[in-house]
């Protein structure tokens, strides 16, 4: 492989390429015990193999099931468990490369959504796990590539939907690999006070959309106007009074003086 020379030629000996099925516990363990034979120790272990592809809900099958659980999260699980011992030993570190779809599920994609919502649920699992030896954070990468149906340049239509894709995305712009790669080396090598921490890099297209603040609003429930608070609806989005309905809001609420209790 043309990287692994490349590494090689830097620094000799340093770098190797295995194959491994992480569906398939043999071979899980198998790559572990190569690994450490070959090595004799593990300073960082980088979750990052995945299947992804659509499992329609009501057509997928346990096949698609145990290969993208398998993939996303059975494969990752026991293999940091293997190495685990290794890791404490360098006081490593372990990086997941999660989904930003483990927080919003990805529509015709249940199964890949509830793996990466797996893995996302495990580093924070073993934050507490491998502490105080090993650090467990995760990446959650967000727009990096075209999506297969925004890939055609000649295509107007693709042209349209990847300006509405960009304007939900703050930075309005996609992603790359190397802005993946920096967050996978600052949580691997240098965030050594942070561990059970999945950080998005998404050029804040999960704070769009659907916001966490509290959105305040005035609706109406039985001709009495109500402030309401909703985490995801806007103001706008709720209902409003009839114009016949609309009551006075008195600036200072009063209250009817209560007679002294008697004992």
């Amino acid at each position: 492989m043309a990287l692994i020379d490349e590494l090689n030629a830097a620094r000799p000996n340093t770098a190797k390429a295995w194959t491994m099925e992480m569906t398939s516990p043999e071979s899980v363990q198998t790559f572990a015990d190569t690994v450490l034979a070959h090595f004799g120790r593990v300073d960082v272990l980088v979750n990052n193999a995945s299947s992804f592809y659509p499992t329609a809900y009501g057509e997928s099958s346990e096949a698609q099931w145990d290969d993208l659980i398998g993939s996303n999260l059975r494969g990752a699980y026991f293999l940091t468990q293997r190495l685990s011992a290794a890791l404490k030993e360098q006081r490593g570190a372990v990086v997941n490369l999660v989904d930003t779809h483990a927080d919003r599920p990805l529509p015709k994609h249940p199964i890949y959504s509830i793996a990466k919502a797996g893995l996302k649920a495990m580093t924070k699992s073993l934050a507490i796990e491998l502490a105080p030896q090993v650090r467990a954070n995760g990446v959650a990468p967000g727009a990096i590539l075209w999506p297969p149906s925004l890939e055609d340049d000649s295509d107007p239509g693709v042209i349209a939907g990847r300006e509405a894709m960009l304007k939900g995305i703050p930075l309005a712009k996609l992603g790359s690999t190397q802005d993946i790669a920096d967050a996978v080396y600052f949580l691997a090598c240098e965030a050594s006070y942070l561990t059970g921490h999945t950080l998005k890099v998404d050029g804040g297209r999960s704070k769009s959309g659907c916001r966490r603040e509290l959105r305040l609003g005035l609706c109406c429930i039985m001709g009495m106007p109500v402030l309401s608070h909703s985490a995801c609806v806007p103001p706008s989005a709720l209902p409003l009074c009839p114009p016949q309905l609309h009551l006075p809001m008195p600036a200072t609420p009063t209250r009817t003086p209560r007679a002294p209790m008697r004992l």
